[in-house]
Formats: C-alpha cells, sequence, structure tokens
C-alpha cells in the first residue's frame, strides 16, 4: 500500500484536507445538514400531503370510527399511494446518506473530545441513532397497507431511537460545555436548538398517544387528525434536530476524488 492511500485511511475529521488535482466535488456540512437533511425531507413530506389532500382527500382521512376528519396519519401520506410513496422514498435515499455521516460525526467528536469519561454515552448515541436511521428506512420500504405490522415496529423503532439520540446528544454537548475544553465547547444556539426540538418532540409523543388513546375510546370527529398534527411535529422537530449538525459540524467538507471520499476540513 502506498502513502498516498495510507493517508487516506488515516483521515478523520480533524485533519485539513488539501486541494488536489484529483478532487472530483467537495460539499460542505452546512449544505448537506440544510439541504439534504431538512429542506428537501420538509419538501418531500408537504408534497405528499398536498397531493394526497387534493387528490385522495376522503379516502386517506377515513378511519374504523367513520368520523369527519381534515388531516390524514403521516403512514397514509408516506405510504398509501404510489405517487406519494415514490416521492418520499426519492427524499430518503436524498437524505439518509447526511443521517448516516452525523451518525459518525457525532460518535468520533464526542469520543475525541469527552470519550474518556463519557464513553458508554458516546456509544449509546451511535447505536440510537442508527436504530433511528433503520427504522426511518423500513416504514419508508414497508407501507401500512401492505404490512402493518413491520411498518409499526419501523415506525416504533425510528420514535424511540430518535428521541433517545437526541436526548443523548443534548447530554453530550451539556457535558462538553461544562467541560474545561473550551475549544471544544458546542456553539450555544446548537445546544438551544437540541433543547428545543427534544422538548417540543416528547410533548408531541405524549400529545399524540392521548389522542390515539381519545380516538379509539370515543371516536370523536377530527381527534385523529390531532394526533395526526402531532405525528407531523414529532417527524419535523426531528428533522430540525438533526438539521443543526450545521453548526455542530461547521467548516468540515465532504470531499470527492477521482479514487475515494474524504471528509474534513478543506483548505
Amino acid at each position: 500500500m502506498n502513502e498516498s492511500a495510507t493517508a487516506n485511511m488515516d483521515v478523520d475529521m480533524d485533519i485539513d484536507l488539501n486541494v488536489s488535482p484529483t478532487q472530483l466535488l467537495s460539499i460542505s456540512h452546512t449544505t448537506l445538514s440544510i439541504v439534504t437533511g431538512y429542506i428537501i425531507p420538509v419538501i418531500g413530506l408537504l408534497s405528499c400531503l398536498i397531493y394526497v389532500s387534493v387528490y385522495e382527500f376522503e379516502d386517506v382521512n377515513d378511519t374504523h370510527c367513520k368520523v369527519a376528519n381534515v388531516l390524514p396519519s403521516l403512514s397514509s401520506v408516506i405510504g398509501n399511494y404510489p405517487t406519494v410513496r415514490y416521492i418520499w422514498t426519492f427524499c430518503l435515499l436524498i437524505g439518509m446518506p447526511t443521517r448516516v455521516i452525523d451518525s459518525v460525526a457525532y460518535y468520533n467528536y464526542f469520543r475525541e473530545c469527552i470519550g474518556e469519561t463519557h464513553m458508554l454515552a458516546c456509544l449509546a448515541t451511535l447505536v440510537l441513532l442508527t436504530v433511528e436511521n433503520f427504522g426511518l428506512s423500513v416504514l419508508t420500504v414497508i407501507p401500512s397497507g401492505e404490512n402493518h405490522t413491520l411498518h409499526a415496529y419501523g415506525f416504533g423503532m425510528f420514535l424511540c431511537g430518535g428521541v433517545l439520540a437526541m436526548a443523548t446528544v443534548a447530554y453530550l454537548f451539556s457535558a462538553l460545555q461544562d467541560s474545561t475544553n473550551a475549544n471544544m465547547s458546542p456553539r450555544p444556539i446548537s445546544l438551544k436548538w437540541k433543547r428545543i426540538c427534544l422538548t417540543l418532540n416528547l410533548c408531541a409523543i405524549a400529545t399524540s398517544m392521548y389522542f390515539y388513546w381519545r380516538h379509539n375510546k370515543y371516536c370523536e370527529p377530527y381527534v385523529f387528525s390531532l394526533f395526526a398534527l402531532c405525528e407531523y411535529i414529532v417527524v419535523l422537530t426531528n428533522m430540525a434536530s438533526h438539521a443543526s449538525a450545521m453548526w455542530d459540524f461547521k467548516g468540515m467538507w465532504l470531499t470527492f476524488g477521482s479514487s475515494s471520499a474524504q471528509y474534513g476540513k478543506l483548505v
């Protein structure tokens, strides 16, 4: 193995990357976080919601209670009709690589900064983010109309993995903020944003459980729509929390060369 190949294998997020003649494309982590991690998924979700509301309004809002509703569930919006399935799957394919990169980047970042005292939390964050991403993939690939059980498992993995990962990331950033390593302290806006997203996410989960129970218990008009609204808040706050990586890894670039891809600072 030559020296160049060895150097490529040893590159991590703290090593500056020099622009070389073989460089084909460089993308900032900020751009990845904002565009592929938030803007495209939000646009995709809104597009799916608009489509089913315009063309499948009666069917998508139908429940076993046969009462009036105006907002369909998330599962129906992204998976019960071919057009929306294509839209949402396309958005997932674009956004998932960024989520995977973030999972590894957070693990490496925390391990280097406070890994000696919080290694278990660092590992838990990586595992939880992986579970969240896997659950999101499952609920996207397997619609509730085709296999409700597997879809429900996928949604449960996404829900639990997501909120717990948000909590562990916020915890580790809080610990990092309290550490003596001032150079590694997180940006205040990032930690504040994460805490807000986590709080809203937890409130939306708890409220959705109440509305779901009430809908099945009393079959009241529009209660299922309130449950669906909470579902959207859960998903949007999850996306917003992931988008905060634009502050955490500001200045980091993903560089594609003729024979390899590297991640680090571009100088």
